[in-house]
């Protein structure tokens, strides 16, 4: 009967013979007769005439859509992870969950499209506008006297009256004993300088130090400049160290760490008349130094080459004329014979350290150096006997030249 009156209500019949009606509250009425069907048969559960569900009472209350009563349950709302609740569809204002990763309930907030804790401490809002003062109320009756208070502290001295006129002077009376000499007053003013006295004569100061003009009468075992510990001594100027002498006797100039007995930091200029450009500093037997002019004064040096039978290996030196002495090198590539890699030796018929080398005769121009290789090539380690000893691989080895002029 209440879904034929809802019908009736809300559809017509058409021209078509059918009953047209609205869609919208055709399926509102059969969710709400299906929800009042369902809980209606349920213990527990009432209905008031102000369209109130009460749950555990019969009497909800007018101003809540659902009444729930009880002293023993709660209400349980939906509970989702946090990807779930931020997963929803285009959630409704107000819509509440619980979050089951931080154990607390978030709301849609639809002004600030975000979901909102109810977990975070609230920030408080600005302040209100101050209303405007009262009026002044009427004054009260006067209440009765007090107690009588305690005695208050005594005042201050009134000041000092008026000096009477002095009287008659008395007799001398007894000499008294002598005071505590008092204490010594500030230093008056420096007074000005006097004259300079003539110069006395000079005296003698070895043992005490040494002056800006030098001393005279000194015994090196007995007066000199140094320490008598330990310690380094160091000279300086404009307040910056510039030489230092180490206890253990190193000289170190521009370096407070000398690594040798002489360490200079910077260029060295040694002159003694005989110093020319090109020049190389040189020493004799006895270390005593002097600059001399060079044997050479140019030098070149070829790239590598492998050692072939046969092959004619020449290559242009650059020197501007003949070289003065040109000499072939073989340079280790594989360890052989007891030579490390890169070791180098003289590469030639019966002087070499390995011993027979096969080469044909060099030749050298103004312009050109080279050799051609011959026979296996052999690189041979000898014990002293031309002719002796064991073949070594060409393959280790590369052979290279030197020019100097």
């Amino acid at each position: 009967m209440l879904y034929s009156s809802y019908i009736k209500k809300n559809c017509y019949f058409s021209q078509t013979m059918s009953w047209i009606c609205s869609m919208s509250k055709l399926l509102f009425f059969k969710r709400t007769f299906l929800f009042f069907l369902f809980f209606g048969l349920l213990p527990g559960i009432s209905f008031s005439q102000n369209n109130s569900v009460g749950i555990g009472t019969l009497s909800p209350d007018p101003s809540a859509l659902l009444d729930v009563n009880t002293n023993s349950k709660g209400v349980l709302i939906p509970r989702l992870t946090a990807v779930q609740r931020t997963s929803i569809p285009s959630p409704a204002n107000g819509l509440l969950v619980f979050d089951t990763d931080s154990s607390c309930f978030f709301y849609w907030n639809m002004t600030g499209s975000a979901w909102k804790s109810l977990c975070s401490t609230p920030v408080p809002g600005p302040a209100g506008v101050t209303g405007a003062t009262g009026s002044i109320g009427a004054t009260g009756p006067i209440g009765s006297t007090g107690s009588t208070g305690i005695v208050g502290s005594t005042g201050s001295s009134g000041p000092t009256g008026s000096i009477g006129p002095t009287g008659s002077i008395g007799s001398t009376g007894a000499t008294g004993i002598v005071g505590s000499t008092g204490s010594i007053g500030a230093t008056g003013a420096t007074g000005s300088v006097g004259v300079t006295g003539n110069t006395g004569a000079t005296g003698s100061d070895l043992g005490t130090h040494w002056t800006l003009t030098g001393n005279a009468g000194t015994s090196p075992g007995t007066n000199f400049i140094g320490t008598t510990d330990a310690a380094d001594i160091a000279m300086s100027t404009n307040g910056t160290e510039k030489m230092r002498i180490t206890s253990s006797g190193a000289i170190g100039i521009a370096t407070t760490t000398p690594a040798a007995k002489l360490d200079v930091i910077g260029n060295v200029k040694i002159t003694d008349g005989t110093e020319g450009t090109g020049k190389v500093f040189t020493s004799d037997a006895a270390g005593l130094g002097s600059w001399a002019t060079p044997v050479f004064t140019q030098e070149f040096e070829s790239a590598e080459f492998s050692i072939v039978a046969g092959t004619d290996i020449s290559v242009a030196h650059n020197l501007g004329g003949i070289p003065r002495l040109w000499v072939v090198y073989a340079r280790n590539k594989v360890a052989e014979f007891g030579y490390n890699v890169g070791d180098e030796i003289i590469y030639s018929d019966a002087n070499a350290p390995l011993g027979e080398a096969h080469t044909a005769s060099g030749y050298a121009n103004a312009t050109t150096i080279g050799i051609v290789t011959k026979g296996g090539p052999k690189l041979r380690s000898r014990n002293g006997t031309v002719g002796n000893g064991v073949d070594g691989n060409p393959a280790n080895w590369a052979i290279f030249f030197r020019a100097w002029k």
